[in-house]
């Protein structure tokens, strides 16, 4: 689910929002480390490392949102 273009629900707390777009963060950047993945050019290896400490730190983030 994207939360682009997405209109806020009445009530919809922002925490709500916040979730959706990490959600939705996180697959995308996924999805750019698996096409990533399946090169074979040995210097994206730091741009892969990125992507990997990129989603982790969202997923840490969403963790604490979602406590």
């Amino acid at each position: 689910m994207s939360y682009e273009g997405r209109s806020l629900i009445r009530g919809e707390s922002s925490a709500e929002h916040l979730v959706l777009r990490l959600r939705d963060e996180i697959h995308k950047l996924e999805q750019q480390l698996a096409r990533l993945q399946h090169g074979n050019n040995p210097r994206r290896f730091a741009l892969m490392e990125t992507y990997q400490t990129m989603i982790t730190t969202r997923q840490e983030l969403l963790d604490q949102v979602e406590r």
